[in-house]
């Protein structure tokens, strides 16, 4: 993803003068994944590091629809080399990803335990998770409507793992990858949140509430470590 950066997007011009919002999303990707991963190859963190990845392997999917957004609208004449890495990089998230699934299953396991409503930081998490993707709904449907299915359509599928990774990570145990799945997420999606931030703010002024995005990802990364937050709950792997 790094590689992309320095390389020709459009028409023999490299990505960061091309274009600078996704260059500067690209390089924030890179460096989370890179963090994340060392954290996975050292033995004391190895379960942070494996459940951060966890958290972040579903942002591999946003930014591959989002290539293969840009590369239709400007077709193949256009493409540069950046294309290439740009597609390789989430392909190897979502890759990572799986590998840390599996690595998790076979040390500490990855199990899902039942929602209770004892659990205070748990709900808060969830309550920020509905508000943020309510913004990115009514964004996406925005778009839709004005012509742009393609990147409403990337609008959509960003609101559904809005909802869907920080439930699966408050309920995830051991309690230690659970949070860091959340954390691993919340980082992950700041990207794509970034870069639709930098494009409104570009082209209207207008950020769409998409600050209110923000907070409620630095929400959930503070709340991350109250989840679970019992003497009596397993803290296996912590």
């Amino acid at each position: 993803m790094l590689l992309s950066i320095v390389l020709p997007q459009y028409w023999g011009a490299p990505t960061f003068e091309a274009d600078p919002i996704k260059a500067t999303y690209q390089f924030y990707v890179g460096l989370i994944i890179v963090g994340m991963g060392v954290l996975a190859l050292r033995a004391q963190w190895r379960n942070q590091g494996l459940g951060a990845l966890v958290g972040a392997w579903a942002v591999g999917t946003v930014v591959l629809f989002d290539m293969v957004n840009t590369f239709q609208g400007i077709g193949s004449s256009g493409a540069g080399g950046a294309f290439l890495p740009g597609f390789a990089a989430p392909l190897v998230l979502l890759a990572a990803g799986g590998f840390a699934v599996t690595e998790i299953r076979r040390g500490s396991g990855l199990k899902f335990a039942a929602f209770s409503l004892s659990d205070r930081a748990r709900l808060l998490v969830l309550a920020a998770a509905v508000l943020g993707a309510l913004v990115l709904l009514r964004l996406a449907l925005d778009q839709y409507s004005d012509d742009q299915p393609g990147w409403g359509l990337l609008g959509l599928w960003l609101t559904i793992l809005a909802l869907w990774v920080p439930v699966a990570a408050v309920l995830a145990r051991p309690v230690v990858l659970g949070r860091w799945m959340l954390i691993g997420w919340s980082l992950g999606c700041a990207a794509p949140v970034l870069g639709m931030w930098l494009y409104w703010e570009g082209y209207d002024g207008d950020s769409r509430g998409l600050w209110f995005v923000m907070l409620t990802l630095a929400a959930m990364i503070a709340l991350s470590t109250k989840v679970h937050d019992h003497r009596r709950e397993s803290t296996v792997g912590s």
